[in-house]
């Protein structure tokens, strides 16, 4: 499942208000009685945007190009990651991508600011070597006869050879067997590079570079150890994704992968005079500081948010743009390594502080390590590129330790979103319409270029939504569109999909009565009622979850599926996912359920929705909410819903609606037409 409720996601703002605010009412009424906590009244129990409809990978590393300690094993490692994607070893649970493109720049944009060269008289003091743009963002290629070092000995394989150069063998035979790529000559010198056909490499071209696109890469990323020490990786990256000369690289088919591969944190720079002319850079304490001066001053430099804004502006959809940062983190737990959304802790770490020390070279300081890798070599805190992945990516980024043996992990997540095309992986189960055979669910479809829904929706009225633009800070109106469900029995195994992948729709289904693939091996729940749980399962220990060797299979728990047709009709277009909550209005220390309290415009309960009317994003988008459903009381009594009590709205209102749908009452006959 992914979540994606970020502030750029394109969900319409009443929904993610509604989704967000909830948890605000739990606390500020937990205030009030602290034995008490608010009911949580709202419409939406989950909102999902599913990515989908990938068609390949766009990959492009920004590789620190002044770090000469690391090297000697950096293009090794840059074909290990690659060869995760593309070869990947028994074990690694995606399937092999055949669909990659891939471009190397280095961090070198000089002493550039603000997106332009740096000029005489910007305050630069002259002391570290550095040009005025750098190698500003071009794609680093090679020449024909081309050779590099890979490491032998380090690359994983299987018995198949194919994660190996050419001419090299696996130590393993058997296919399921995972041993290393072994050298001829035992050195893994003078590795001969694989033709360029352009500024970038592709794996789709013929089938040998699906073999070959992981060297290619490591020839790539032969950028050099003597760039400027004032590592700008995002804007380099920004620079890159801008220039005429290398549009031709993004498609918009596919997921955009930003990779930054650094032992120094980024200083993408915004005000140069300011920075140069900072204590640090003009030496005026009679200290060296320059190696600290980014860290020292971060109002100088661009803002993550404006990153992170800058390179999702880069494609149509901004859930298509994923950030993997190799940078100086902890190596030591998972504290500071992982997706955005679970480093939340990472910059309090006292790994992650910034600590100006002096150097062995008496009077000059640099930061003290974040790590320190097996031979030795230090990376310094990666601050920033934590802060993007936490506060702006969250589970659309990966951190890893640049001082990690094995940089692969760093592909898991870019693997993860391509795997998802069709059915998506929820992590717990819908509410289930016996009756309907179907989930007590809607799949919504969003869309920006039309104003009524496609006729294969049937009879489906558009909702009214809204997105906005990075690019210049307008919203966008667009609808939503419910996509007509397919009933199936609740057990996957019962149900011909063969048959229901004919139809245009959506269904939910069940994996039940198994206990032999990761999900169900992970629940804590006995799925096959044969009295063992889990690892306990015969079942599930061949699972490396469990310890055992081979990985548990990608099938999931819970799927959310749509079929093909909707596949092609609705390519591109983000789905959301919502769901009815069953609700409780018995709570007396939080109510919304006077005249006055529903006409005051106020949220008194502080809940997310108020009042008798909802308000949507077009009609105020400083104000938008969805009705309160206790300003319109009733109970249920079998399937019908009594004692309506319209004296608080004064009529049939759309609070009255909502209550009626969280009770699942059928409705009386003024309300009906209200809700069609």
């Amino acid at each position: 499942m992914f979540t994606m409720l970020e502030k750029t996601t394109s969900v319409s703002l009443p929904i993610l208000l509604l989704w967000l605010t909830c948890f605000v009412g739990i606390f500020a009424c937990a205030d009030i009685t602290p034995t008490q906590v608010c009911p949580i009244p709202i419409e939406l129990s989950e909102t999902d945007v599913i990515l989908r409809g990938f068609e390949g990978i766009d990959l492009l590393f920004v590789v620190d190009n002044s770090m000469p300690d690391r090297f000697p094993d950096l293009l090794t490692r840059m074909a290990q990651m690659v060869n995760s994607l593309v070869n990947p070893t028994p074990g690694w649970m995606w399937p092999s991508k055949d669909n990659v493109r891939v471009a190397v720049i280095s961090s070198d944009m000089g002493l550039s600011w603000n997106g332009e060269p740096y000029e005489y008289g910007d305050g630069w003091p002259g002391k570290v070597p550095c040009s005025a743009v750098g190698d500003d963002g071009l794609f680093s290629t090679y020449p024909a006869g081309k050779t590099v070092h890979i490491l032998n000995d380090e690359i994983p394989c299987d018995g198949s050879g194919a994660q190996c150069p050419t001419g090299w063998t696996c130590s393993v035979t058997e296919f399921d067997e995972i041993g290393t790529c072994q050298a001829q000559d035992g050195n893994g010198f003078d590795l001969a590079c694989p033709a360029m056909q352009g500024a970038w490499f592709d794996n789709a071209v013929d089938g040998e570079n699906k073999f070959t696109i992981a060297y290619a890469t490591a020839c790539m990323s032969d950028v050099g150890t003597d760039g400027c020490e004032f590592e700008q990786s995002f804007s380099s990256a920004l620079r890159a994704l801008g220039r005429p000369d290398q549009s031709g690289f993004i498609r918009q088919d596919a997921l955009l992968a930003m990779v930054v591969i650094s032992d120094e944190d980024d200083c993408s720079i915004e005000d140069g005079p300011a920075l140069f002319g900072s204590d640090e850079i003009q030496g005026t304490d009679g200290k060296d500081m320059q190696a600290v001066a980014c860290g020292e001053n971060p109002d100088d430099l661009f803002s993550v948010k404006h990153i992170y804004e800058e390179l999702v502006a880069v494609k149509s959809r901004p859930n298509s743009v994923v950030f993997v940062g190799v940078v100086g983190v902890p190596d030591e737990d998972d504290t500071c390594q992982g997706t955005g959304d679970t480093l939340a802790n990472c910059l309090e770490h006292p790994a992650m502080q910034l600590n100006p020390i002096t150097t062995s070279k008496e009077g000059v300081y640099q930061y003290s390590d974040a790590c320190v890798d097996s031979a030795g070599r230090g990376a310094k805190p990666g601050r920033r590129f934590v802060q993007l992945a936490s506060e702006e990516f969250g589970p659309m980024s990966t951190i890893v330790s640049i001082c990690g043996d094995d940089w692969s992990g760093a592909m898991e997540e870019v693997a993860r979103l391509t795997s998802s095309m069709c059915s998506f992986c929820y992590e717990k189960p819908l509410d289930w319409n016996a009756a309907k055979k179907t989930a007590v669910c809607d799949l919504l479809v969003e869309f920006y270029d039309r104003e009524e829904c496609p006729p294969r929706f049937g009879d489906s009225k558009p909702e009214k939504t809204s997105k906005l633009n990075h690019s210049d800070n307008t919203y966008q109106d667009g609808i939503l569109c419910k996509l007509p469900k397919i009933p199936i029995d609740l057990d996957c195994r019962q149900n011909n999909f063969d048959q229901v992948n004919e139809q245009f729709g959506w269904y939910y289904c069940e994996n039940l009565g198994r206990e032999d693939f990761k999900d169900a091996c992970q629940d804590g729940e006995d799925n096959d009622n044969d009295g063992l749980v889990d690892c306990d399962d015969p079942d599930c220990q061949a699972c490396q979850i469990c310890g055992g060797a081979d990985a548990c299979t990608g099938t999931c728990k819970y799927i959310v599926e749509v079929t093909p047709e909707v596949e092609e009709e609705t390519w591109g277009k983000p789905l959301l996912i919502r769901c009815i909550r069953r609700f409780s209005s018995e709570d007396p220390n939080c109510q919304e359920h006077s005249f006055e309290a529903c006409n005051d415009g106020l949220d008194n309960d502080i809940n997310g929705i108020w009042d008798c009317d909802s308000v949507s994003v077009d009609e105020d988008r400083d104000n938008p909410h969805s009705a309160d459903p206790n300003c319109c009381p009733m109970r249920r009594e079998g399937t019908s819903c009594v004692d309506i009590n319209t004296s608080f709205c004064g009529g049939m209102s759309d609070a009255c609606i909502a209550h009626a749908s969280l009770l699942g009452c059928n409705l009386p006959d003024d309300l009906k037409g209200r809700s069609e």
